[in-house]
């Protein structure tokens, strides 16, 4: 009987162990699916800060151009308004005397008169146009820095996608030797 009992030991053996190799799969295949789910929140994010980043470049775009119109109003309004600097200088030039900014005493062509009472509203225009400038231009750097923000949040969770994705090969790996463990 001795040897009977020795192959029921034996037997008892390969039962336990065959319930502790399932009771690591089970483990193994939790933290299988625990890996595939954070691979799979990690994408969806991912997406989602992509579709925000392409949101982001496109009003940074519309910014930009903004700015730049508003750039060019300004500049257009500045030349306007250095006409009628130009004006203001040569209506008291006199034949003869020394013109106040190159010096000259003859003055064959001096600004023409562009209209005095429009001079204080060309400033108004060019004081308005400065504000706005200025608010564009705050805009657009906002909205890069938003953008770059987006970017590096991006790059992070392309990276912790990265590791998930090295971990769940770990945990497979792990599963595939504890199942050549077990009996074919």
């Amino acid at each position: 009987m001795p040897e009977g009992r020795n192959e029921l030991d034996k037997y008892k053996d390969q039962i336990n162990s065959l319930k502790s190799s399932l009771q690591v799969l089970k483990i193994r295949q939790s933290a299988l699916k625990q890996a595939e789910d954070k691979v799979a929140r990690l994408e969806a994010s991912i997406q989602d800060f992509t579709s925000r980043a392409n949101e982001m470049h496109h009003i940074r775009e519309k910014l930009k151009t903004t700015f730049e119109s508003n750039k060019l109003e300004q500049e257009e309004l500045i030349r306007e308004t250095e006409k009628n600097t130009a004006y203001m200088l040569s209506r008291n030039l006199k034949e003869g005397e020394p013109c106040p900014v190159c010096g000259s005493p003859h003055h064959p062509s001096p600004a023409a008169h562009v209209e005095d009472s429009g001079l204080a509203e060309l400033e108004r225009k060019v004081e308005a146009a400065r504000v706005k400038l200025e608010a564009s231009e705050k805009a657009f750097k906002e909205s890069e820095n938003k953008l770059l923000i987006l970017q590096e949040q991006i790059n992070a969770l392309v990276l912790q996608k990265e590791q998930a994705l090295q971990d769940k090969d770990a945990v497979c790996e792990q599963m595939r030797q504890e199942k050549s463990k077990l009996p074919q």
